[in-house]
């Protein structure tokens, strides 16, 4: 399985391209070309991501990313290349003896020359990942992200936090869980004013089907309000990846993101 884009059998490309809704002989289907993007991943045998490239609708090449591997399956670096076939950026990921991601360096390749940041991640006793650092090229801390879970082991995160810097929280993630084991309700707080007071600003509620699929996502307000409610509803292949999705939101079909696959023999 490509567990990036949860996709199942033996997959050699991914073309991922999205429509507006149109209804013929009283069915909704895909209509016209909606975005500017299309996108055309690439997999290994193994299942591994080699190149993922962005074009432009009717247009050429704009981007693409090449990801290079260890022997143990890790991403060891990233290339991007502009439509002009110029370097954009490069990264460089690093791992501990137990195969945990510990630090990416990234280059950002600009008109005036080459800008670095690197990210840090730091894990508990029992492998769980607790803390980020993102520093910037002068080694100033950009941001910091910290995790605390439910339970020691149970690898279900409770809590996420963002702080620009060290201690300024930009906001704070709580997580419940369906039975299933989905992320099934976050609830966001964020700080009020200039002062140290945080304040609960909404929530969100899912539900997945038994893929592990998203099928319902309700933005909720403080006093219990839906906001926003979007649906997806899917078709599926042979091979039980899907090629279509239907994203329906506040009642109304708005957009069809499209799947085409190709399989090795």
């Amino acid at each position: 399985m490509l567990k990036m884009h949860k996709i199942y059998g033996r997959v050699k490309t991914v073309r991922t391209e999205y429509f507006d809704v149109i209804q013929k002989e009283g069915k909704l289907v895909p209509g016209s070309h909606v975005g500017d993007n299309i996108t055309m991943d690439s997999v290994d045998e193994k299942g591994n991501l080699l190149v993922s490239q962005v074009f432009a609708v009717g247009g050429g090449l704009r981007k693409s990313e090449k990801f290079i591997y260890n022997p143990k399956g890790k991403i060891i670096a990233i290339e991007a290349i502009n439509g002009s076939g110029v370097v954009s950026s490069s990264q460089d990921l690093y791992y501990d003896e137990k195969g945990r991601k510990i630090k990416q360096v990234v280059h950002m390749h600009l008109p005036d020359g080459i800008e670095t940041y690197w990210r840090t991640w730091a894990f508990d006793s029992i492998g769980q990942m607790v803390e980020s650092l993102v520093y910037r090229s002068d080694t100033t801390l950009d941001s910091r992200e910290v995790l605390t879970y439910y339970e020691q082991d149970s690898g279900k995160i409770y809590t996420h936090s963002l702080f620009v810097g060290y201690d300024s929280l930009k906001y704070r993630n709580q997580y419940e869980y369906s039975k299933a084991g989905f992320d099934s309700i976050i609830h966001r707080y964020r700080p009020i004013g200039n002062t140290d007071s945080i304040g609960y600003q909404s929530r969100y509620e899912y539900t997945f089907d038994e893929r592990g699929e998203e099928v319902t996502r309700n933005l909720v307000s403080p006093e219990g309000q839906i906001r926003a409610k979007v649906l997806y509803t899917y078709e599926y292949d042979d091979h039980n990846n899907w090629i279509r999705r239907l994203e329906t939101v506040d009642d109304e079909p708005s957009v069809f993101k499209v799947r085409t696959y190709t399989y090795y023999e």
